[in-house]
């Protein structure tokens, strides 16, 4: 086994053959005995306890790689993590020379991966999640452990991958290797949320928005997740953070319906008489605007008006208005919307001047 006496005995004025002669010596050794093991426990220990040993060692050094010694051991180190990965310990903290490296090497590759990112109009908000894993380990002190460098290997890795099979929705391959790499850190899970939210703006009535909500949560259940991958290991899988967000936005919008759609079931009035409209929730909520506005419609009462409204107006895509949907476009009118409807009103003008004057 590794012998730490043998070890410091390298110290001082060395040459390169005498440790490259021990590296080999303690390489066969650890092939040898581990092979002698019965119990994983004590291999798993056995292996820890070298690791831990070798970690020490090299921060007692130079943390010099043009060192012999320290070139030894961290050489010896990678061959525990490479042969022996199953019960290497990815959550203690790793050599300060290794952390060294992979600090440079972070902060280089930040600034290609940024610049090819932004190349690939990859929106920046998405630029800046995927990368924090990377960002990390040049902002964290010395106390950096494997799993933090590991993984920001490895979200590097995968992004030169999708940069170089030119796939044609970078954000999207973005998204999907986050549940790929199980990248279950608060940051990508906001990030996610935030963007589950936008899509939802997009939908004009509560089936639509439950609908999509489906949609996604099957989505999400579907895609694929690398075997023993995590940023964070002792939080839930990305996967299951967003599906049981996705499950209380569809818990909660079926519960608005019920309450919104019960009165429906008693109101003849409700039921046999319905406004059908050819525009969308945001035309119809601008056009009640307008009106509302220019008091030609005198109620005052702005919130029975808009649910009133809700009960009784059909929309080309939706069959039951929401009032919720309807209230939110009502008070944010998008560009687009003002334009649709002044052309709609534009129209029905030319239409007057026509006929009848």
């Amino acid at each position: 086994s590794l012998r730490t006496s043998d070890t410091l005995d390298l110290f001082g004025s060395i040459s390169q053959q005498v440790v490259r002669n021990e590296i080999d010596r303690i390489k066969n050794t650890f092939i040898h005995e581990v092979f002698t093991f019965q119990d994983e426990r004590h291999l798993e220990r056995y292996i820890q306890y070298h690791q831990q040993a070798l970690i020490r060692l090299m921060d007692s050094t130079s943390n010099d790689y043009s060192d012999a010694l320290y070139y030894g051991l961290s050489e010896l180190l990678n061959f525990i993590e490479q042969h022996f990965s199953k019960y290497f310990d990815q959550d203690t903290k790793a050599p300060d020379g290794y952390v060294s490296v992979a600090r440079s090497e972070a902060r280089k590759n930040i600034q290609i991966l940024t610049k090819a990112l932004e190349e690939r109009n990859v929106e920046p908000q998405t630029i800046s999640v995927v990368l924090y894993a990377l960002r990390r380990v040049v902002a964290h002190g010395k106390n950096i452990t494997y799993r933090k460098v590991i993984y920001a290997k490895q979200v590097r890795s995968e992004l030169y991958r999708l940069l170089n099979e030119n796939v044609p929705n970078m954000d999207e391959s973005i998204r999907q290797m986050t549940y790929y790499l199980n990248y279950n850190s608060l940051t990508v899970f906001a990030y996610h949320t935030r963007y589950l939210a936008s899509l939802l703006q997009g939908e004009d009535s509560r089936n639509d928005k439950l609908e999509k909500l489906s949609y996604l949560l099957k989505t999400i259940n579907q895609s694929q997740v690398r075997p023993g991958v995590r940023f964070n290991a002792g939080c839930a899988s990305l996967k299951e953070q967003l599906s049981d967000y996705i499950l209380e936005e569809i818990d909660y919008y079926q519960k608005i319906s019920q309450l919104n759609d019960q009165p429906e079931s008693t109101s003849p009035f409700v039921q046999n008489m319905k406004l059908r409209i050819d525009a969308s929730v945001s035309q119809t909520a601008c056009l009640l605007k307008i009106l509302i506005e220019n008091n030609l419609i005198l109620n005052t009462n702005l919130t029975s008006t808009i649910k009133l409204i809700s009960k009784i107006v059909v929309t080309k895509r939706s069959e039951i208005l929401s009032y919720d949907s309807l209230r939110n476009k009502y008070y944010n009118v998008e560009q687009g919307t003002w334009i649709t409807v002044r052309a709609t009103l534009t129209k029905l003008i030319q239409y007057i001047d026509k006929s009848y004057l």
